[in-house]
């Protein structure tokens, strides 16, 4: 499943994650989407679409 690119769209996701939590994820290799704060609404969704691709992706 490959998700469209809107060509208007950057092509970057700024987020911000707690340096605790991503330790945490990386040894534990569990992400929660809600750890994950982004500076828009836009790469929230993004950020969660890529993470869906990902998933479905690998299975």
């Amino acid at each position: 499943m490959t998700l469209p690119v809107d060509s208007q769209s950057s092509t970057t996701i700024t987020l911000e994650v707690d340096i605790r939590l991503l330790k945490h994820m990386l040894r534990q290799r569990i992400l929660h989407i809600s750890d994950l704060r982004c500076q828009s609404h836009d790469d929230k969704v993004r950020l969660q679409r890529l993470l869906l691709q990902a998933i479905t992706e690998s299975h």
